[in-house]
């Protein structure tokens, strides 16, 4: 009977490293947000316009990295988790030079739906969200889509795909046993995106603000579904 033979040495180091390398890879990707922004302030501060840029740049090579090979995922299960509750507010704006609308459009997330609906298919419209969440690449390329499926409204063209996020927070277990509710009265919505869609020519506008630009009671005070404006 043959005895398992030892890998050579260079095999063995090329094995180890490719391990270390995979197990960093998913320390990175889930080191907290705020650790990543002192190091990124870190760096500004205190090295050269060039070494700053290289770092991150070995940063940015490294995500890319975890994504081809499938280890980009945020662990939370077991940490801390979010105390608040987010979805999006998309609307279409159309215009026809003297009429303007912001019309609530009907996706599946922002629009009534039956119980087998919502129980049978609807369940990937949140893992679809949530990929649209860091990225605005895709969120325009989705909105382009949008526009070439409601590409009119009472006979006036689309002009742009507007995206709100909607926030409300969640009470700490004590809390909400105090108040019999499990969420704070404050909703509030902040403006991410505008992607403009003038006659098939797509341009994208984007202006984020950190500000709310609403401040209201419940998700039903945000979810208007048409709002028209006449030009003097």
């Amino acid at each position: 009977m043959n005895e398992p033979t030892t890998p050579p040495r260079h095999q063995r180091l090329i094995l180890s490293g490719f391990v270390v390398l995979n197990l960093a890879t998913v320390g990175w990707i889930n080191m907290p947000d705020t650790v990543g922004k002192t190091l990124s302030q870190w760096l500004d501060t205190s090295s050269s316009p060039t070494t700053s840029y290289r770092m991150k740049y070995i940063g940015w090579r490294w995500q890319q990295y975890a994504h081809i090979v499938g280890l980009d995922n945020r662990w939370q299960m077991f940490g801390r988790q979010s105390r608040f509750n987010w979805w999006y507010d998309i609307r279409a704006v159309y215009s026809d030079g003297r009429h303007e609308c912001s019309v609530l459009l009907p996706l599946p997330n922002q629009s009534a739906r039956s119980i087998s609906q919502r129980m049978l298919f609807d369940l990937k419209e949140r893992k679809f969200e949530l990929n649209l969440y860091p990225n605005t690449l895709a969120r325009e390329a989705y909105s382009r889509y949008l526009a070439r499926q409601f590409p009119f409204h009472n006979g006036m063209p689309i002009q742009t795909i507007r995206w709100h996020l909607g926030t409300e927070g969640i009470l700490p277990p004590s809390k909400a046993v105090q108040q019999q509710k499990l969420h704070t009265s404050r909703v509030q919505l902040f403006h991410l995106n505008d992607f403009a869609m003038r006659h098939n020519e797509d341009s994208e506008i984007v202006r984020s603000r950190i500000k709310p630009v609403a401040n209201v009671q419940s998700k039903e005070d945000l979810h208007v579904e048409s709002e028209c404006e006449i030009s003097p």
